[in-house]
């Protein structure tokens, strides 16, 4: 990921400023030798578990590993890591490894780092365990393995109040992402036109958003509605949702700890769904995120075909009021509606190519130009298609369809699982 030098304000203002925020930093960050032994000490686990049944064996192992180091990032990732409390270790992550220490039956010391990027190297020379909270920006290091995700993470681009919303492709934007969110590689790919700035702290990459030095920022739902709820001032606004492919968060491992990864997801595995929502509940009441974000449950097959897939291109011709053009050049209207919704539950990207005419988009769509379309009359004429099923009574006026010659959308089952989970499919299937 590229990081930008910004060349000196003429203004003596703009030095002192950014001489400030260099004492600052100095003073909060402090020494790194100090970040790699500063010790956090886990909460008690908010709800009582019993432990996993483990064979004799494996109880044995456990034992005579006595503890399990954990890694945690001193990081601006609240209400998912907390660290801000007299070294006490809180937070959605927290209570999950609360939860699976209590069932390992097995103590957890708790290290922090000052970087993400210094709890990895310690995991990858054996200092600890286990590092929590792991997302995208860990999928992209080699020699690490990572349990079933305990949370969701919903990537979105926020903005100015202020400012017109954006292109969802951020062609031509400076965009700031928080060190150790993302892949880098990742990120340039599906913002290839974007200039991709890092930040090293979520005051510093919002900030700068605020006081006009970049036009947008990208992380998580959760943290940014936690942070902008308390700085109003800032004049921020969640725009919708990034092109990142959605990874959750999880526990990291190196890979040669299969065997500790497998009681691990054991542990995840068994706790209760009701449970699950008490911990998204204890840290993101009044947050007004939807952090569940009726994602659906892909089988692996699915996963692997949507990251080998992570954009559908659409042959779309404007056809008020299923999909249009609003005034902002911005594709809106039921269809749209639709096709947002499925991209939240799924991370699928769709990527509109418009085209004039219905007989345009047939000869796209044959010529394998496009994958879709959403606004197809019935049209018995019209062969070689396989047509989707209604996403909504709203949306009947049009058929979507696809070139039923296409293999891959002829063995996928993502747009019937997507649309069976919209209001009203459930009750018509």
């Amino acid at each position: 990921m590229q990081s930008v030098v910004r060349e000196a304000d003429s203004t003596l203002r703009g030095r002192a400023w950014r001489m400030a925020c260099m004492l600052l930093a100095l003073v909060f960050v402090g020494p790194a030798d100090a970040a790699q032994s500063l010790p956090f000490t886990l909460t008690a686990p908010f709800v009582a578990s019993a432990d996993l049944a483990l064979a004799d064996q494996d109880r044995a192992w456990l034992d005579q590993r006595k503890v399990l180091r954990v890694g945690i990032a001193i990081a601006d990732y609240e209400p998912i890591d907390i660290t801000s409390d007299r070294n006490r270790y809180q937070g959605i992550s927290a209570d999950y490894l609360g939860l699976v220490s209590d069932q390992l039956n097995i103590p957890v010391p708790v290290t922090g780092f000052a970087r993400r990027d210094e709890a990895i190297e310690a995991l990858h020379d054996g200092k600890i365990d286990l590092l929590t909270s792991a997302n995208g920006f860990e999928r992209g290091v080699k020699g690490l393995s990572f349990s079933t995700e305990y949370m969701p993470d919903r990537s979105v681009v926020v903005g100015r109040g202020n400012d017109l919303s954006p292109p969802p492709s951020l062609a031509g934007k400076k965009v700031v992402l928080l060190d150790g969110y993302a892949d880098s590689d990742v990120a340039h790919r599906v913002y290839p036109d974007s200039e991709l700035i890092i930040a090293p702290n979520l005051y510093s990459a919002l900030e700068a958003l605020s006081q006009g030095e970049v036009d947008a920022f990208i992380g998580n739902e959760v943290i940014v509605r936690a942070y902008t709820a308390l700085r109003p001032y800032l004049g921020l606004q969640i725009k919708f949702e990034s092109r990142l492919p959605p990874v959750g968060f999880s526990f990291a491992v190196r890979d040669d700890e299969q065997r500790l990864l497998t009681f691990i997801n054991r542990a995840l595995d068994s706790i209760e769904p009701s449970i699950g929502r008490e911990v998204l509940g204890r840290w993101t009441m009044g947050l007004g995120a939807d952090v569940e974000g009726q994602r659906i449950r892909l089988t692996g097959a699915e996963r692997r075909w949507l990251l080998k897939h992570p954009s559908v291109t659409i042959a779309t011709t404007q056809h008020p009021p299923y999909i249009y053009k609003d005034k902002n050049g911005q594709w809106v209207g039921l269809n749209a509606d639709v096709l947002s919704r499925i991209s939240r539950m799924t991370g699928l990207q769709f990527v509109h190519q418009e085209v004039p005419s219905t007989q345009q988009s047939i000869e796209m769509l044959r010529a394998g130009l496009a994958e879709m379309n959403t606004c197809l009359q019935k049209m018995p004429s019209v062969g070689g298609f396989w047509t989707l099923p209604i996403p909504s009574e709203a949306t009947a006026g049009c058929s979507w369809c696809a070139p039923s010659a296409h293999p891959e959308y002829r063995s996928t089952v993502w747009p019937v699982k997507c649309w069976h989970c919209l209001p009203g499919m459930r009750s018509r299937t």
